[in-house]
């Protein structure tokens, strides 16, 4: 093993990084590569190819293709495939610990050369409200040799930064007829609610309300050009009306602060309206609501980057 260096502390695991990097085995054939213990632990933990295929941004077919390739390089299967859910074979389960440790090894190993890499993700301005924020200081706070940007943009830019390569990876607010276009990581689900002042009649009710009961209300909504103020005159649309529009405000709060005054109606995001915890207001659940997902999806180049599947994990497990 002339030449080959492990990092302090991990000279007695020699082998293990033996195997990884040498990249021809004794036929001349090429070895395992880190991607596919990778794709091993991930198979393991999800016990689906397909959702391990999701989780990594990849598909079933190129999951199914490193594993076999995986266990061709081990000459031992990993996996029992006969059962609606794959299960490790004796010979998976010990190389299990290994292969996790392998990993560990290899991420540190990684962690070296970390100074100076960048990060830029583009986020909706609401992410408070969302408790994702704090999961995004965590995940810097966590890896500190790494810069992470976190910059606002509104829902609707954010898609088409993606799709442009500006960003390495986004959180935004996507509509669910809309999610098949993405490789993505959902976060969670919110749908557009009605705001009300307490003192309303409709106040305080479980069930959802017909928008269409709102038509002679006036309206208070979010500024021209963003996503909810398209999609709060659509929904009205749906309902039958067009609707009387007294303020288009800049910012939840104030629309709120309107409301907890009888201004009017609004439509927000109803955990949004939810998070500003007013006494005087009300929200409702509207009939044929528009529901959303809340999504991690990484752009083209941002696919490349181990740390942009980091991020990934870490905002939807944490």
């Amino acid at each position: 093993m002339i030449g080959l260096y492990a990092p302090e502390g991990m000279e007695n695991n020699l082998d293990l990084w033996y195997y990884v990097f040498t990249k021809w085995n004794s036929k001349g054939e090429k070895r395992m590569e880190i991607q596919r213990l990778e794709y091993f632990l991930k198979v393991w933990e999800t016990e689906s190819f397909s959702r391990a295929a999701e989780e990594l941004f990849t598909s079933q077919s190129s999951v199914s293709k490193q594993i076999a390739l995986l266990e061709r390089d081990l000459g031992y299967p990993l996996f029992d495939r006969s059962g609606r859910k794959v299960r490790l074979t004796p010979q998976g389960a010990k190389a299990l610990p290994l292969a996790r440790k392998l990993l560990e090894e290899y991420r540190q190993l990684l962690q070296l050369g970390e100074e100076g890499r960048r990060l830029d993700i583009a986020v909706l301005p609401i992410l408070g409200y969302y408790g994702v924020s704090e999961r995004c200081t965590a995940f810097a706070q966590e890896n500190p040799g790494l810069e992470v940007v976190f910059q606002e943009f509104d829902n609707s830019q954010i898609a088409q930064r993606v799709r442009n390569d500006q960003c390495d990876g986004a959180i935004w607010r996507v509509r669910e007829q809309e999610l098949k276009e993405w490789d993505y990581r959902d976060i969670l689900t919110d749908e557009l609610m009605l705001v009300v002042n307490r003192n309303n009649p409709l106040a305080g009710l479980d069930q959802p309300v017909p928008l269409e009961a709102f038509r002679e209300e006036k309206f208070i909504l979010l500024g021209h050009g963003t996503q909810l103020h398209r999609d709060s005159l659509e929904a009205c649309a749906r309902a039958g009306f067009h609707p009387n529009v007294l303020y288009i405000g800049s910012s939840a709060e104030n629309i709120v602060r309107l409301i907890e005054k009888n201004a009017g109606t609004a439509l927000l995001m109803g955990r949004v309206a939810q998070g500003l915890q007013s006494r005087d207001i009300s929200v409702l659940r509207f009939c044929h609501a528009p529901r959303y997902h809340l999504i991690f999806a990484p752009s083209p180049s941002g696919k490349k980057k181990r740390e942009v599947a980091a991020l990934a994990r870490h905002l939807q497990e944490s």
